[in-house]
């Protein structure tokens, strides 16, 4: 019987305890929902033939449903795996660092909702958030030997752990999460670091987060810095994705630009 197989009639007979797990989340014990997720992750390693990868694919394929918690639970219990079960610690990075990502869009789909967003709005706060920053820790805990590749992996964790604060209304936890990254990879990197994707997409975010508290000559700032950064990178899958990127930082930037001026018209009348 192959690992999928086995894996899914073992989260069938142990479905009680996602059950209970989600419904602990739901109502904000959130202690025990981590003990609950301890539960799954080593009833998974005890009973089931499962790698890493099959579990985190488990929490896309959940997340694709529309089941959040369920989804986030997974993804957390990959990232476990990732931890205890993958010998190479590069690839265990990679593993985690992808599930701090998909832990992510799991936050967007559910505060997409409005009436989810308003409702779960402590859950993403008081747990989810804390879970993806010890996962963070893990990344940059892990043995590689190899400094920059560790510090690369930290900054996408931290640009991934903002977005979800902004989502939640914390602004400033989103501009300090931020700024953590760009120091990062300035203090490891010095002027390479504009060569990286994460780089500009860091400034890029910053400049939106001013802009979200009404801060707009440093929006400015923040949309220009990152126009530069991402025309440097060298890191982008394809230059279509890297050119989409661009035009995004340009018109934030010329928007911005057009509503000082309209402002400054306005105060002069």
């Amino acid at each position: 019987m192959s690992s999928k197989y086995k894996m899914t009639s073992e989260l069938r007979d142990g479905a009680f305890l996602v059950q209970y797990h989600v419904c602990c989340m739901k109502t904000s014990h959130f202690e025990e929902a981590s003990r609950t997720c301890c539960d799954v992750a080593n009833s998974i390693v005890r009973h089931v033939d499962a790698r890493p990868l099959d579990v985190k694919v488990f929490a896309e394929n959940l997340e694709g449903k529309g089941n959040h918690f369920e989804s986030l639970l997974f993804y957390q219990v990959a990232a476990y795996l990732y931890e205890v079960l993958e010998s190479e610690p590069k690839n265990a990075i990679l593993g985690i660092s992808s599930c701090v990502l998909g832990m992510r869009e799991t936050c967007i789909k559910l505060a997409s909702n409005r009436s989810s967003k308003s409702k779960y709005e402590q859950q993403l706060k008081k747990h989810v958030i804390p879970v993806m920053h010890h996962l963070k820790f893990k990344v940059a805990s892990a043995v590689t030997g190899d400094k920059k590749f560790t510090t690369l992996r930290v900054a996408w964790c931290n640009i991934n752990i903002a977005h979800v604060k902004a989502l939640v209304g914390d602004r400033t936890g989103e501009e300090e999460t931020i700024k953590a990254a760009l120091a990062l990879l300035n203090d490891e990197f010095g002027a390479q670091a504009q060569e990286m994707q994460v780089h500009g997409l860091c400034l890029h975010n910053l400049g939106a987060s001013y802009y979200s508290v009404l801060r707009y000559s440093e929006a400015v700032q923040m949309f220009t810095e990152a126009l530069e950064s991402k025309a440097k990178a060298k890191d982008y899958d394809n230059t279509e994705e890297q050119q989409a990127s661009i035009e995004l930082s340009r018109r934030s930037n010329s928007m911005l630009l057009r509503m000082r001026k309209r402002l400054s018209s306005s105060a002069k009348h």
